[in-house]
């Protein structure tokens, strides 16, 4: 899907869109297969995608949405990174909890701390099995986190979502990590030089961060629909043409 312009539709009705989806959502039977890697990672990240919205609608108007907003762009990066190559990429993600599963059994170890053997041996056995898989090619050096190096701007353009990385993602970021630009919105000053800054974030923020919400949820379910043979492509296609719709004649 193409990336959504930015809108002018009130909250409140790109808030209806977003509540739809949601309902679409939580009435799709997902069902997890023994063994299917893909599935579970799916069902993990539609899971987190669904609570961030929820937590955008509850937080609406504070400034943090665009914290979530940005999280979800990370999250539906990576989705589509793996739904690239679900046979390589998807047991990559679940099997690196026996590296971290490790990593903490060796710091509790080296703090004192009394770990029953045989649950020990459970964590050892499972790392030697998967261990060769995350190393760095340098030495015995394991990968810091399970996408082996990939880091979330290569991600975003091997699934052609550049335009999302580079606009949305990266014009989150200065609140994030408190830039002074993204104050800039909030402060003013009084005529006797009283600083004020306001707790509720301009309408330009909280629309973008209520589509870009939208936008996770509706490219997810797109690709949960395909995978688990849900059948909502008739149903995503209507919604997608409405909300397209209403944003032209609020614009």
């Amino acid at each position: 899907s193409t990336l959504f312009p930015y809108t002018t539709l009130f909250r409140s009705t790109i808030d209806d869109y977003c509540a739809r989806l949601q309902d679409m959502y939580n009435s799709s039977p997902f069902t997890l297969k023994s063994d299917d890697n893909f599935s579970f990672f799916l069902i993990c990240y539609m899971y987190k995608l669904d609570l961030h919205m929820s937590s955008i609608r509850k937080l609406s108007p504070s400034p943090d949405v665009q914290l979530i907003a940005r999280s979800m762009i990370e999250t539906l990066i990576q989705m589509l990174w793996v739904a690239h190559s679900p046979t390589q990429r998807a047991p990559m993600w679940r099997e690196y909890i026996f590296v971290e599963d490790w990593m903490k059994l060796d710091e509790l170890l080296r703090k004192g701390r009394i770990i029953p053997a045989e649950e020990q041996l459970l964590i050892n056995n499972a790392y030697t099995a998967i261990r060769e898989k995350y190393l760095t090619g340098r030495g015995d050096k394991i990968h810091k986190n399970w996408k082996k190096g990939n880091d979330i701007h290569s991600m975003a353009n091997e699934v052609e979502a550049k335009e999302l990385y580079s606009i949305l993602y990266s014009g989150l970021s200065d609140w994030v990590h408190s830039g002074p630009n993204s104050f800039s919105h909030m402060v003013t000053f009084t005529p006797d030089m009283r600083l004020n800054i306001r707790n509720d974030a301009p309408n330009h923020i909280l629309n973008s961060s209520f589509s870009i919400a939208f936008q996770c949820i509706f490219q997810a379910l797109e690709v949960c629909s395909k995978h688990f043979s849900l059948g909502l492509d008739k149903s995503l296609q209507s919604i997608y043409e409405q909300y397209i719709n209403d944003m032209s004649q609020e614009k």
